[in-house]
């Protein structure tokens, strides 16, 4: 329901201050409710929508960190965190993304031969 609101003030009154705000938080507790294409699609709208918001790289990253972990559409996943890197290389999140591309679809056993034969 209050993913519904939130979505609906966002269409209503796109240019609001508060629209980009309520669309994030919105897809925050889609993801948290087990909805994760919906989160997805929600987090889309913030950082098309909304290039300007403090969040809407986070958005982004959130895609693509849920379609690895949440749906584990790995072709996906691998799209959203290369558009991350690329538009944003100096963001906090960018180290997270390189990683996660550099092991994706990785076992746990396999990332801990890796992380072993590393040291």
């Amino acid at each position: 329901m209050l993913v519904e609101l939130q979505s609906v003030f966002a269409e209503n009154y796109p240019q609001d201050s508060l629209a980009a705000i309520y669309l994030f938080k919105a897809a925050d507790i889609a993801k948290g409710a087990d909805k994760p294409g919906l989160a997805i699609k929600l987090w889309g709208k913030v950082h098309r929508q909304y290039p300007d918001f403090k969040a809407a790289p986070e958005s982004l990253f959130l895609q693509a960190f849920t379609f690895e972990n949440q749906i584990k559409d790995l072709n996906n996943a691998k799209v959203y965190y290369e558009t991350f890197i690329n538009r944003y290389p100096n963001h906090e999140l960018a180290q997270v993304a390189r990683l996660a591309l550099e092991n994706i679809g990785q076992s746990p056993d396999e990332l801990l031969k890796k992380f072993e034969n590393k040291q």
